[in-house]
């Protein structure tokens, strides 16, 4: 890639994946330093990318809000389909898992933001769904915000801006069941999918695990290719969930109880959309926290009574 594009100084390779690379540019006139994502020009000629990056620029765009990655512009140049987005620095919380070492405040606080970001699309009109959440998608950076990353499997809820009808999207581990048990299209998904997404981060964040069984061995390190029939042979069988209050006890049972609810494997349980899910969602987060606003009026626990007056 030449030096620079358009007005965007190219300063040097960010990262490299499947679809592209990623770029940090400085703007010539603005001396502002951007993210240039850059799709591959073979891909960029297949009119199904085309479309799909189309769309991702157009409710990317319409989602101005802290939590959510900026999209500053986006163009065609020669070819090469490109997007100017917020520059960012920190590390996925995929990353930042793996480090390990976090303490439950920190990850309460980052579950809420997480959810505002979440909820903010889904109040979109039309409804904005992200479809494919998960650590790799969610961004910590340096100043300790939580950003939600990558639109390009979002669907704007009766829009018409989709993907294609049954096409299989999204990573199979935060996926709901209905899904992988064939009984929803991708396609037809709404807010509670990405509920179950947000219940199945908030757990692994809560307690450094999924909620599956042991025995089961469905892990992230679990071959993705092992992991469809493996899920949906889990749901179809029914198995439960391991509850959150088993692997992390010193929880306050009201937030066990939230991101359980979250993760119910039948849709209708699940709250309707983020902004409802954050709504259970208490403000303490550690059990014996909870015990102290809670505590029995027993005669244990009950005030001294004051002393007699003296006789006059």
């Amino acid at each position: 890639m030449s030096e620079q594009i358009r007005e965007y100084e190219i300063l040097g390779l960010l990262g490299r994946g499947g679809m592209g690379a990623v770029y940090r540019v400085r703007h010539t006139m603005k001396g502002r330093e951007y993210a240039l994502k850059v799709i591959r020009p073979e891909l960029a000629a297949d009119p199904e990318v085309r479309r799909r990056f189309v769309q991702e620029a157009q409710i990317q765009g319409d989602l101005d809000h802290p939590g959510i990655l900026a999209l500053h512009d986006v163009f065609d140049e020669g070819g090469k389909l490109c997007m100017i987005l917020e520059l960012l620095s920190g590390s996925t919380l995929e990353e930042r898992l793996a480090r390990g070492g976090l303490d439950t405040d920190t990850a309460c606080r980052w579950i809420r933001e997480m959810g505002e970001a979440v909820a903010f699309a889904h109040e979109r009109t039309p409804s904005v769904i992200h479809r494919d959440l998960k650590p790799a998608n969610l961004f910590v950076t340096t100043a300790d915000q939580v950003k939600v990353l990558d639109f390009g499997l979002a669907k704007a809820v009766g829009s018409g801006r989709a993907t294609s009808t049954g096409q299989i999207l999204g990573t199979p581990l935060y996926l709901p069941p209905e899904v992988l048990k064939g009984e929803v299209k991708p396609s037809d998904l709404g807010p509670r999918a990405d509920v179950f997404a947000l219940g199945m981060v908030a757990y692994r964040l809560l307690s450094g695990r999924l909620p599956f069984d042991d025995a089961q061995g469905l892990t992230e390190d679990t071959e993705a290719s092992q992991l469809w029939g493996q899920l949906a042979g889990y749901y179809w069988r029914g198995m439960p969930f391991v509850p959150l209050s088993a692997r992390a006890p010193r929880l306050a049972s009201s937030w066990s109880d939230a991101v359980m609810r979250a993760l119910s494997q039948q849709v209708a349980e699940r709250p309707v959309d983020a902004r409802a899910w954050l709504g259970l969602l208490p403000r303490s987060s550690l059990a014996d926290l909870e015990s102290v606003f809670h505590r029995p009026t027993d005669a244990a626990h009950a005030p001294a009574a004051p002393a007699p007056a003296a006789p006059r």
